[in-house]
């Protein structure tokens, strides 16, 4: 179907539409008072017994329920019964509990059931109480719905509750039966749940309440009234275009077909264009109503969250004795609960419980961390979704025992409709949530986005080529996943224990878990969701056409060869934006002297203290080096222009090297030593400095221009788990005056001074108060007017001894 669309047209319907809303305010119109408690007495007219009394008592015109008069629970049902449709709605106020109960939460509860038949088999409720929904070892205030049809339970769905007062609602239209609640100064209804194939034989209406065993004076509630209707009451629904009192998917066809040109006198009751069954279960219905709408106006809303999955995970119950990965199979429900919150349902072998998220844009997580439920925290859920493709990760931990940290992750449904491989193939842009230590609960997810590539090596086996490392990848239906796990990593110093890639419509899901090198229980995670790159690659080998005939002339080369025979391929100087025709292998070999700056512990703060350090680098093979510096004598490995300790941290006497790295491009140098006293943990030294091959006189007219900067990244030189990372990014140097540069570094400027190719930070430390940090210095000593190296040195504005690295080379 084609849809000709007036802009503000399709934002009257979104917002009709999406919001489901009702402009009500308890209005009389189309209800009948069925008691409003003006009696003396509970009406033997209106509730038949037993009704397990003295069940309450009544007071000017309300049903006061308190344990300070009866026991602990207690129902009023219905004499009359109601056939077909029916609509109740029940008003309380001067709700209140002070009891923090895991079982028998108080509450009060709009109820309805067979007359025939309250056994137990078949009733549908909505409470207003003290429920489990949002914790179980913290009942918090809450609406909750559920019940059975023909003995099978529901799993209850609820909100949290915010005010007092306010209303519940119980309708049943044919075979559905929805609840609804409106909270406090709310003016709408907004849904709670709906059951489709309920019961149609003639109810009872209950009112049932629960007090609890507290104190008295500790549970207290009034009900005003309670009305009904023999049919819905249409309550000017936003959306509700039909005037049913429900926004259902007719609602969404009728909107539809409007916003596709036709008048209200043309409209039909069904769209036979098969176009219009988007997701292939052979019917029109609301999902599909959701997906040409966000598809017509790219929507990204809770909407792409709502709905039951069953997600396939891989996780570890505790990672403390390292990752071991187990499958399951969970089940979860989103539904929204207003504003920009959602509920998840969350249910499997391990048991069910409800986790509540809140939402922006494309991204749902843990509204406030940690969340207690039951015997653990929950420290992180965390859902990306697109509206077709989603990634999940969960992250718990032991209430009792901190080190007993749990994870799962997923792509989705283990159902991934089967693609041809050319699908995987090309280049893609991941944006995604990155954990870099799970055990390290003070941190959590942060964005980080990458650019990959999928290419079909010599071999024809798929390869992932990302941040410099390659990962031979085995194909099964939809997906993609890391082959012959684990995957040890010298470039990220990690170990892969697997990667994950989910293919449907255009686009993929993706995780990964690895450990580092050298802490088996350093876990991380990443998810993300990918979007192919559009530009053509013909030939399918990972790089552009345009790239490829650019460098080589012509589409001969793939993805897999080495033209420069640099130990890169082709498909990674794409990604790596470098020349395949020039070698980019570095020689570290060589007697080098680093200009040097460095604390001995940084445990007191930094105070930066000047040193040279010689060291001579011997190579021994193309990616192995051994570093003879200070005494001792340091096995490193290479990659491209990063050499680094191997598996740190090296005990040496009464000291320990946490890390030893150095960055080149064959010209310009950065190196950073970090070390730590065997004998005390926290007294963390560290020296960083840079050198040069070249002679060329680099003035500051020189320096003025664009650069890209790669290197390395150390967050934290006291955490003593985690290590340098690769980074890179874009800086803009522009000139002051012949002594003097401005460097645009992460949205900040810094002024450097100096002259002969080197400038350091003037005026450190520097405070930068958007980035949360205090800059203790910045050296940048240029090689020549192509090439520098640059170390910079920074602590956390709000804890002295959190210092940051970074060492990297610069290119224009």
């Amino acid at each position: 179907m084609k849809h000709g669309v007036r802009l503000n047209t399709l934002i009257l319907f979104a917002l009709c539409f999406f919001l489901l809303i009702a402009n009500s305010s308890f209005a009389d119109d189309g209800y009948t008072v069925y008691d409003d408690f003006s009696g003396a007495a509970i009406s033997e007219d209106l509730w038949k017994g037993p009704h397990d009394p003295p069940t309450a008592t009544l007071n000017n015109g309300l049903l006061i329920i308190s344990n300070s008069v009866q026991g602990d629970d207690g129902w009023l049902t219905s004499e009359q019964t109601f056939s077909g449709d029916f609509d109740f709605v029940c008003r309380y106020q001067n709700l209140h509990t002070t009891l923090l109960e895991e079982n028998g939460y108080p509450r009060v509860t709009l109820q309805v059931g067979p007359a025939s038949d309250y056994s137990g088999s078949n009733y549908i409720f909505l409470y207003r109480g003290q429920g489990g929904l949002m914790g179980y070892d913290t009942p918090q205030d809450t609406y909750y719905s559920g019940g059975t049809i023909g003995g099978d339970a529901f799993a209850p769905t609820g909100v949290k509750a915010n005010y007092s007062s306010g209303a519940m609602r119980i309708t049943r239209m044919g075979s559905r039966i929805t609840t609804y609640f409106m909270d406090g100064g709310m003016n709408y209804w907004a849904v709670v749940a709906s059951y489709s194939d309920a019961f149609t034989a003639p109810v009872a209406v209950q009112i049932v309440y629960n007090t609890g065993n507290g104190a008295p004076g500790s549970f207290y509630a009034e009900i005003d009234w309670i009305k009904y209707s023999g049919g819905i009451i249409a309550s000017d629904s936003l959306g509700d275009l039909d005037d049913n009192g429900l926004v259902q998917a007719k609602d969404a066809n009728i909107a539809l077909q409007i916003l596709g040109g036709l008048s209200p006198a043309d409209l039909v009751n069904d769209i036979s264009d098969p176009a219009a069954d988007t997701n292939g279960d052979g019917k029109f219905n609301l999902m599909d109503a959701l997906y040409i709408l966000r598809s017509v106006h790219g929507i990204v809303s809770s909407d792409d969250f709502q709905g039951v999955y069953d997600v396939y995970t891989v996780g570890d119950p505790n990672i403390q004795d390292g990752v071991t990965l187990e499958t399951d199979e969970v089940g979860v429900y989103f539904h929204r609960t207003g504003g920009n919150r959602l509920l998840s349902s969350i249910s499997g072998a391990g048991g069910s419980f409800d986790v509540p998220l809140v939402f922006s844009e494309n991204i749902a997580r843990l509204e406030s961390s940690p969340y207690v439920m039951d015997d653990q925290n929950v420290l992180e859920f965390i859902v990306l979704s697109n509206g077709v493709n989603r990634a999940y990760a969960f992250v718990g931990q032991e209430l009792y025992d901190a080190l007993d940290v749990s994870f799962k992750v997923s792509v989705g449904d283990d159902d991934a409709p089967s693609v041809p491989i050319t699908d995987f193939i090309g280049t893609w842009t991941i944006n995604g949530q990155y954990d870099p230590n799970l055990r390290n609960t003070s941190d959590g997810f942060s964005a980080l986005d990458h650019s990959a590539v999928i290419y079909q090596d010599n071999e024809g086996y798929l390869q992932l080529a990302l941040e410099g490392e390659l990962f031979k990848l085995n194909v099964s239906g939809g997906e993609l996943q890391l082959a012959d796990p684990p995957f040890t990593s010298n470039i990220h110093q990690a170990i892969y224990q697997d990667i994950k890639i989910r293919y449907e419509d255009g686009g993929v899901s993706v995780y990964s878990v690895a450990t580092e090198l050298d802490d088996a229980s350093d876990v991380s995670i990443y998810i993300g969701l990918g979007s192919k790159d559009t530009e053509s690659d013909s030939d399918m080998d990972g790089m552009r056409d345009s790239w490829e005939i650019a460098y080589f002339g012509d589409l001969s080369h793939t993805g897999g060869a080495d033209g420069d025979n640099d130990s890169f391929s082709d498909v990674e100087e794409f990604v790596n934006g470098t020349n395949p025709t020039v070698s980019n292998a570095v020689d570290f070999a060589g007697s080098l002297t680093f200009d040097t700056v460095g604390d001995p512990n940084i445990s007191d703060g930094v105070t930066l203290g000047a040193d040279s350090v010689s060291m001579t680098i011997t190579k021994n093979s193309a990616q192995s080096y051994t570093t003879a510096v200070s005494g001792l004598n340091l096995p490193m490995s290479a990659s491209g222009g990063i050499a680094r300790l191997v598996n740190p941290p090296s005990a040496q006497g009464d000291f320990n090297i946490l890390d030893f790295v150095i960055v080149s491009d064959g010209g310009a140098l950065a190196a950073c030593f970090v070390g730590q006293e065997a004998d005390d943990l926290t007294d963390i030294s560290f020296d960083v400095g840079l050198t040069r091959t070249g002679a060329d006189a680099v003035t500051t007219d020189d320096a003025a221009g664009d650069w890209n900067y790669t290197g390395l990244y150390d967050p934290n030189l006291g955490n003593t788990s985690d290590r340098f990372i690769s980074t890179g990014g874009a800086v803009s140097i522009s000139k002051i005056s012949a002594t003097s540069i401005q460097v645009e570094y992460l949205g900040e400027t810094f002024t450097l001074t100096g002259g002969a190719n080197e400038f350091a930070l003037s005026g450190a430390p520097v405070s930068k108060p958007a980035l949360g940090a205090i800059y203790h210095d910045m050296r940048i000593l240029f090689n020549s007017a192509d090439s520098f190296s640059v170390y910079v040195v920074a602590v956390e504005s709000d804890d002295a001894t959190d210092v940051s690295m970074l060492v990297a080379t610069g290119k224009r």
